[in-house]
């Protein structure tokens, strides 16, 4: 008898402790961690071209508005 009562309590104790864990398991997962990254305050962006000859770049739009009309008439 005594062991039927011992058994039933160890039953019991371990699904309440495996419920416990389970509804751990469910609050942790359901939790979500957010990470914050520095931002610089005042950052300057400066792009630059690519300064080249002012020929060169005469010579090559040239170049393509004389394919492009080669393209349109065809």
């Amino acid at each position: 008898m005594k062991t039927l009562e011992k058994g039933k309590s160890i039953k019991v104790l371990t699904s309440i402790f495996v419920i416990f864990m389970m509804s751990l398991v469910t609050l942790l997962s359901s939790c979500t961690a957010t990470l914050q990254t520095p931002r610089h305050i005042s950052s300057e962006v400066v792009i630059q071209g690519q300064v080249g000859n002012d020929h060169h770049n005469h010579r090559n739009r040239d170049a393509r508005r004389e394919r492009r009309e080669h393209r349109d008439k065809y």
